[in-house]
């Protein structure tokens, strides 16, 4: 199908309108800690009920509603999710304008979750209120999803598969820079826990110093950490092992008896998240046997696996062919090197599944954060050739 073949469709594709719904995404201060998702997801349902969208609340936690959108003949065809969150980071320090006042300048949207990702969202629903507006007639169901808590673990995306939504393919707009990434690495940091037994500082030699302990622990992680440096992935860098948080001690005079630390780790598809805590485990209780007063336990704070969809997959294939069709570009296939809702799709509703968005990971989570209006435009457009081209 040539972008003539789209052409009715993007003709209700509107750049101001899309710049408008972006930067009023961007005014809700949806911030994980601890999210406020609720007024922006009112927000969302107004825009997909705008569309002629069957609108779903899922109540993920308390005053957290993950928003659902359906357009199209639910459970009669194929379905197609665009998937994205309404959560972001915090703002953090160094803006040279308010991060929730988002301004427009030299084609970029600037504030904070432009690219991460309401960028993504915005493009979402310009792209289903495009479908719409054209009456086009879809021979299955194109679903929205806007999802709560991703920065935080993904619950909302785990809700919703757990829930029973199992699509037949979905994108998660999450910032790609425009380029299609079939992969992403897996996240789990872990805190670990030393003890010992304190004494007066005077007289280390009577205690067991918790920091110290910990020490030896690094040393071993830091150990393995070059070892996975040397595991290789087609698209993605190695996997990794990075110290980010140490708390130990109570005073300058005081041996401490207790030392925290969390480690961030990452990895790649063909690793498993039970493999790298096996791993770890075995590494703990080597050091056990070298040093018997080793007191140390550790526990995941957030696991999430590891995803890939293949390359010469149908959805890669139809995604990479609208691309160049509507963009006049090459469909390029990379790999996401952050974490998102794609494992929970991928990995438990085992639904093909691509990350593909309007940004660039670069800009996440940075001061000044933004998203260029010709990406928007172009992932709206991208998305809406998509769905007509998988659900026709």
């Amino acid at each position: 199908m040539s972008e003539a073949g789209y052409e009715r469709v993007f003709g209700f594709i509107d750049e101001e309108a899309l710049v408008k719904t972006t930067r009023e995404l961007i005014a809700f201060r949806s911030v994980n800690p601890p999210g406020n998702e609720g007024e922006i997801g009112r927000y969302v349902a107004d825009v997909m009920e705008e569309a002629c969208m069957e609108v779903e609340f899922q109540s993920v936690h308390p005053g957290r509603l993950n928003v659902l959108g359906r357009l199209g003949n639910r459970g009669l065809g194929p379905c197609l999710l665009l998937n994205g969150h309404m959560d972001v980071v915090p703002p953090g320090e160094g803006w040279s304008s308010e991060p929730f006042d988002a301004v427009v300048r030299g084609g970029r949207v600037y504030g904070r979750g432009a690219a991460d990702m309401k960028g993504g969202l915005a493009a979402m629903l310009e792209a289903v209120k495009a479908v719409d507006g054209a009456g086009v007639s879809l021979k299955g169901c194109l679903l929205v999803s806007a999802v709560v808590n991703e920065e935080r673990g993904g619950s909302g995306t785990r809700f919703m598969v757990d829930a029973g939504v199992k699509p037949d393919a979905a994108v998660v707009c999450e910032p790609t820079g425009l380029e299609v990434k079939t992969c992403h690495k897996g996240a789990l940091p872990l805190e670990f826990v030393t003890r010992g037994r304190s004494v007066h500082a005077s007289m280390p030699h009577g205690g067991v110093n918790a920091v110290y302990k910990m020490c030896d622990v690094i040393h071993g992680l830091r150990q393995y950490g070059e070892e996975l440096a040397r595991v290789r992935h087609p698209l993605l860098s190695p996997p990794t092992i990075s110290v980010d948080v140490i708390d130990g001690g109570i005073a300058p005079n005081v041996v401490p008896n207790l030392c925290k630390a969390i480690v961030d780790t990452r990895l790649v598809p063909g690793e498993t998240v039970e493999g790298r805590l096996q791993a770890v485990k075995s590494l703990l209780d080597a050091l056990r046997v070298e040093d018997p007063e080793l007191d140390v336990e550790f526990h995941p704070i957030i696991a999430v696996e590891p995803m890939e969809t293949p390359v010469d997959s149908m959805l890669v294939k139809m995604l990479r062919s609208v691309v160049e069709e509507v963009q006049g570009v090459e469909g390029v296939v990379s790999g996401f090197t952050a974490t998102c809702d794609a494992s929970f799709l991928a990995n438990i509703a085992h639904t093909p599944t691509v990350i593909y968005g309007p940004g660039r990971l670069e800009q996440a989570h940075t001061a000044d954060e933004y998203v260029e209006v010709r990406e928007l435009v172009a992932a709206a457009k991208t998305y809406a050739a998509l769905a007509l081209r998988f659900l026709s």
